[in-house]
């Protein structure tokens, strides 16, 4: 085995437990096949690009690859979806430039790029859900892949198969073992959501809850209410939650029993990007049951934040899940005193919404 194709070897195992080494390993190593550019991929079935690492000595043109969305006419995208063992292919193995969309992508490659042909390495991981790989492209003037070249890739593929299989395999370990250490430090029912909106994770105390399901339950994977205007309110906090917005939001859970609202606190996780891991938590929801509320609270959020009696009256039929003008009745006072009071609350608590001050007095003698 030649030193440059140990070399890849070694790189592919080391990036495969330190993601930022992905890059520089695919631009070594397009360069070693006979390269120009070389593409690094995670893409999740069937065809959501999860990651890409494209290296090219123009940074410019890769700039303009990605703003112009020129991947959406790649063949190599279905091709290599549909396979589900590691294999090599070449654009002359299976591109069918008679296609509108592929001699776009073809023609675009030329023009801008100077490149014409390509050798793919993919690999499937996690029963196929996702697969990655590496793609080198070749300069115009030096035509199709040569053999050996393709032979040399056919030699590093068994290891870039296993390399990847181990990155999945340590950033879903990682991954786990944060989540579990996240939850198991929380006190209230709590529950992870990933970027489809589904439940990755529930603490014992919120699956206990769901299973009781007064008012709120887990059917496959997803939040509901049983249908009806409840669930539409609940399916807007959750796609609030987990559509990138970054904002935090709030839901009432009105329960059959007729005890108290629960009242659902969410707000989206400043999450590392795993690049080998397809599920990964965006937002985090706790759950707060009125009843729950431990007597003393309240009396600490006075000493704690400076509150007036009635601030402190208000604040807590919040938490309690109380609207404003609930509120505003059970204390005998007008709405604009109430929205007075809130104010008064948001500044001495330093917070700007009602979800974000309900979500720090809740944590508060808790």
């Amino acid at each position: 085995m030649g030193v440059d194709l140990r070399i890849a070897i070694e790189g592919a195992y080391a990036a495969a437990l330190d993601e930022s080494l992905w890059a520089e390993w695919t631009w070594q190593t397009a360069h070693m096949l006979g390269g120009v550019c070389g593409t690094f991929y995670v893409v999740e079935a069937p065809g959501r690009i999860r990651l890409q690492h494209i290296r090219h000595e123009n940074s410019g043109l890769v700039e303009r690859y990605i703003s112009e969305n020129i991947m959406r006419f790649d063949p190599q995208i279905s091709y290599a979806a549909s396979r589900r063992s590691p294999h090599i292919y070449a654009d002359t193995d299976h591109a069918d430039r008679d296609d509108p969309a592929t001699r776009e992508y073809f023609a675009w490659q030329a023009s801008n790029g100077k490149m014409q042909h390509y050798l793919t390495a993919a690999a499937p991981l996690d029963g196929g859900r996702i697969y990655a790989g590496l793609s080198l492209h070749r300069h115009v003037d030096d035509g199709p892949t040569p053999d050996e070249m393709r032979r040399r890739l056919e030699k590093l593929l068994p290891d870039i198969h296993r390399a990847l299989d181990l990155g999945f395999l340590h950033a879903e370990k990682m991954a786990s073992a944060y989540w579990d250490g996240l939850l198991s430090r929380r006190t209230e029912p709590c529950l992870l959501l990933d970027e489809q909106g589904k439940v990755l994770r529930t603490t014992p105390e919120m699956e206990a809850l769901l299973v009781r399901g007064d008012g709120l339950r887990c059917v496959r994977r997803r939040l509901t209410c049983g249908g009806g205007i409840a669930d539409a309110a609940l399916d807007r906090f959750v796609g609030l939650l987990t559509g990138g917005s970054g904002v935090p939001g709030l839901c009432r859970i009105d329960r059959p029993s007729g005890k108290a609202a629960y009242i659902l606190n969410g707000y989206p996780l400043p999450g590392r990007a795993r690049i080998m891991a397809p599920m990964e938590a965006v937002a985090m929801v706790t759950l707060i049951d009125p009843a729950a509320v431990p007597p003393s609270s309240a009396h600490r959020w006075q000493l704690a934040y400076g509150l007036t009696p009635r601030e402190r009256e208000m604040a807590e039929l919040m938490v309690a899940g109380q609207s404003l003008d609930d509120a505003a009745t059970i204390l005998a006072i007008s709405k604009a005193t109430a929205r007075v009071h809130l104010r008064q609350i948001f500044a001495k608590t330093d917070t700007n919404r009602q979800a974000e001050m309900i979500q720090l007095l809740s944590r508060i003698g808790a």
